[in-house]
């Protein structure tokens, strides 16, 4: 083995996750190169990061790569067969590598990371490319979603925050909720953790 791959696998569905970090583990160990997997908090270590992203939701991985300059991974979303038909409702991150269904034969998932690796070395990988942290974001939240976070980042709790915009405490709770599901965060530490890197105004 001359060379390490790092996975990050992140999707519910712990057998597809198993399965696909097996068999890329295989693939890879064919080739000569040895795999190593991390998890959610190291997936910025990773070369190749593979992510659910919700029904309905449009793929966001800007705030990932902010966080793992200056190494660029490949991105690839993971969505569920039903989703396909949906396509054109959830437009792709700029960054973003390819889809995977959950219902793809093994073949065609190697397929694809392979074919998106050789693209990755005839052209090397740029950054982010926006003097914003997320470029995806800009168009994924709406004003008063954007004016939340920005309120969050202050480190203002959402009763203050409802107070200042003069809106409920649950609605202000549902528009940060929105920007979770918008962004593909399960956890409130992963909010701030992007909201403490973010340059959002």
């Amino acid at each position: 083995m001359n060379s390490v791959m790092t996975l990050a696998v992140l999707d519910q569905n712990i057998y597809f996750a198993k399965g696909l970090t097996k068999a890329l583990s295989a693939h890879f160990y064919a080739r000569g190169i040895e795999t190593r997997r991390v998890d959610r908090q190291h997936m910025h270590q990773a070369d190749l990061v593979f992510q659910s992203v919700p029904s309905g939701s449009r793929s966001c991985f800007c705030h990932c790569a902010a966080l793992a300059e200056p190494r660029y991974p490949l991105y690839f979303a993971l969505r569920r067969p039903e989703n396909r038909r949906k396509r054109e409702l959830h437009a792709s991150c700029l960054l973003e590598s390819g889809i995977i269904y959950h219902d793809m034969s093994v073949a065609a998932v190697l397929r694809k990371v392979s074919l998106a690796l050789e693209q990755r070395r005839s052209q090397p990988a740029q950054p982010c490319g926006s003097d914003q942290k997320c470029v995806c974001s800009q168009y994924l939240l709406t004003q008063r979603e954007r004016e939340i976070m920005v309120c969050l980042r202050q480190e203002m709790r959402i009763s203050d925050i409802a107070r200042r915009l003069a809106i409920s405490v649950k609605t202000a709770s549902n528009h940060k909720m929105n920007v979770m599901r918008k962004m593909g965060f399960q956890r409130n530490s992963e909010l701030y953790y992007w909201l403490r890197q973010s340059t959002m105004a």
